[in-house]
Parts: structure tokens; C-alpha cells; sequence
């Protein structure tokens, strides 16, 4: 199995299109113009059940035992321009699970599509959640006894891909639909037993961090008519 290596993840929000992954792939991993290079799509939903697909592009060159990945933004779209066409079409993200990259960046679809100039459009995400955020949500997934709420981030990708990242687990949003929690005040209360860390956590905390992950919305309570 090849070792994977991930080039400059910390500019990956930077990076727009197929020409910014190859351009890369040309400095750090030697891609010639004759190359070609795989693109994966991830897909991962959203607390807000919006769904969009985490971008990998991966070359494994012939000779050597390591293959290089460029990451580009998590999107639901991307806009391209189809062979002769004069305007942009948008695309869902899936589209691209599958397709293959040449040099100079134009794509060839799984469906034997050809599109050149291919610009993905990055998702709008939820806020990012805090350090604390993330200790109280795993902490009540702990208490829900929620495993089914977490899968493999190589979850969609080719199988082949799969090793680059089978060891790392997130958590899928998409699951919390299911759950079923105790009152607010009972599960703060379970939290702060359970977790020393988290001792001093409120009540409000608690139901602040709920509320962003889409585990509980709270139901807003009606006004008072007014004459």
C-alpha cells in the first residue's frame, strides 16, 4: 500500500481550481503533462442536512511507493465549461467523484464528460466549533452511547484510498437526527459528572453547543399577542 502524503493542507482554502491542485502537483510531486491525477469526492453532511463533498485530488505515480494529495475547499458546486461551450455550467460536487485530471488541469468525468477550466464553489459551513465544543459533544455522544455517530473519514472514497485515512474517525451529523436525548438540565448534569474537564461547564453552554451541532433546536417560544 502506498504512503500518502497531503501538500500544504494549511493553504487548502485558498485554492479554488484544478489548475491551483496541478500547479502544485507540478512543484511538489514532479506531475508532468502526460500525468494524470485522481479526483475523490467525500461526502459529509451538514447539522443543517446539507450535504457536500470534501475534494481530494491524489497522483500516484508509477514509480515509487508514495502518492501526493492536494485538498481543495469542501463545496456543493463547482462550475466548469463543457468542450466548446461559451458559458460555465454549475455541477453538483458528486460529479466529480471519479474523474481524472490531465496537466494542463481539464477534467474527464466518470460519465466520459470533458471539461476544462473547472472551479470549485467552497460551501458556506457552520461556525467551527471550539475546543469545549467538541469535548461536550463527544462527551454526550459518550453518554448516549451514539458509536453509530461517528465513521471512518475514509467513508467514500475509492477503496484503494481508503488506508490514507482509515484510522481517523469523525463525527457525522447526519446521524443526530436519530437520537434521542434527556432533558437539557439531566444531561448537563451527567456531562459535568462524567467528564472531570468539565465540571465547571454550564447549563447554557451545553445547550449553546447542542444547538450548533443540530443535536437540539430549541422550539422558540410564542410571543404574546400584542392588541
Amino acid at each position: 500500500m502506498p504512503q500518502y502524503e497531503r501538500l500544504r493542507e494549511e493553504g487548502r482554502t485558498s485554492r479554488r481550481t484544478m489548475a491551483d491542485a496541478i500547479e502544485l502537483l507540478h512543484e511538489k510531486a514532479g506531475f508532468g503533462d502526460n500525468d494524470r491525477a485522481e479526483i475523490s469526492i467525500g461526502l459529509l453532511k451538514l447539522p443543517s442536512a446539507e450535504v457536500v463533498g470534501l475534494v481530494q485530488i491524489t497522483f500516484a505515480p508509477q514509480i515509487g511507493d508514495k502518492a501526493h494529495v492536494v485538498s481543495l475547499p469542501t463545496s456543493k458546486q463547482f462550475k466548469a465549461y463543457r468542450t466548446n461551450a461559451r458559458q460555465r455550467r454549475y455541477f453538483d460536487i458528486a460529479e466529480l467523484n471519479g474523474a481524472v485530471v490531465d496537466g494542463s488541469g481539464n477534467v474527464l468525468l466518470a460519465n466520459g464528460i470533458a471539461l476544462r477550466a473547472v472551479e470549485v464553489i467552497p460551501a458556506r459551513l457552520p461556525l467551527e466549533p471550539t475546543e469545549l465544543d467538541w469535548r461536550i459533544i463527544h462527551c454526550t455522544l459518550s453518554i448516549l452511547e451514539a458509536d453509530d455517530s461517528y465513521r471512518s473519514w475514509a467513508t467514500g472514497l475509492p477503496p484503494r484510498l481508503q488506508g490514507m485515512l482509515a484510522d481517523l474517525r469523525i463525527v457525522d451529523c447526519g446521524t443526530f437526527g436519530g437520537l434521542t436525548l434527556p432533558r437539557l438540565n439531566v444531561l448537563s448534569a451527567q456531562i459535568r459528572e462524567r467528564e472531570p474537564t468539565l465540571r465547571m461547564v454550564s447549563t447554557q453552554q451545553v445547550a449553546d453547543t447542542l444547538r450548533k451541532f443540530g443535536i437540539r433546536i430549541p422550539v422558540p417560544r410564542p410571543r404574546d399577542a400584542t392588541v
